[in-house]
């Protein structure tokens, strides 16, 4: 009688440890999931903000040039990579 009812247990606790298995497996899959898509996000946030100071510097630039009494704006790394040049008085 106590011997079968060990049995009983340990069939149980495998069947439950089967089951967390799984369940272990699962969420480690979406976590996988999650952080391939939070890169993916990253990587376009850092695109958009490279996007934003080179069309900054395009502004500054022909505000310049639109303005010729205007002083001279400090060029950005962006500036200086796509060749955009100040004018100087």
């Amino acid at each position: 009688m106590i011997i079968s009812n060990l049995k009983g247990k340990i069939d149980e606790s495998r069947e439950n440890e089967q089951f967390l298995k799984k369940k272990l497996m699962e969420a480690e899959g979406k976590i996988l999931d999650l952080q391939f898509v939070k890169e993916n996000f990253d990587t376009q946030i850092e695109r958009y903000q490279r996007r934003v100071t080179e069309l900054e510097d395009v502004k500054s630039f022909y505000e310049v040039v639109g303005n010729k009494n205007a002083k001279p704006i400090k060029q950005s790394a962006m500036a200086k990579k796509e060749g955009f040049k100040t004018l100087k008085k």
